[in-house]
């Protein structure tokens, strides 16, 4: 491939992204064992800070450090930018705003409205 992009969902840290928000990444950051480890991968030249987490954050007191490193949480950008940056292939970023981070019932919302994500996000994508 000649570019790999990651195009998903994710929750926002920040009060300024709404749902149905359609955010380019710039940075994504990643989160171990709550801890931010400061292995920075590039996405878009400009965009909003992006922050990975291999676990959900389910609980609003999670999310309160996450804030001031990244407007989103996902789960899968920093992974995919990682094997791209690993290949040397350009990666790039979007998420789709599907909840607020920490929020209870975030799970059900996303589900309910798999169906519109999906369409949204495929119509962005046919955009790029």
């Amino acid at each position: 491939p000649n570019r790999i992009t990651n195009l998903g969902i994710a929750g926002s840290l920040s009060s300024e992204l709404k749902v149905g928000d359609f955010v380019s990444i710039r940075s994504i950051y990643l989160v171990q064992n709550e801890k931010l480890l400061f292995k920075t991968i590039q996405g878009n030249e400009k965009g909003a800070d992006l922050i990975t987490s291999f676990e959900r954050i389910l609980d609003p007191s999670r999310a309160i450090p996450l804030k001031g490193f990244g407007k989103l949480v996902d789960r899968e950008a920093w992974g995919c930018g990682f094997a791209a940056k690993k290949a040397g292939i350009p990666f790039e970023c979007f998420k789709l705003i599907s909840d607020e981070a920490g929020s209870i019932g975030a799970c059900e919302l996303i589900k309910d409205k798999a169906l519109e994500f999906s369409t949204i996000l495929a119509d962005e994508f046919f955009k790029l």
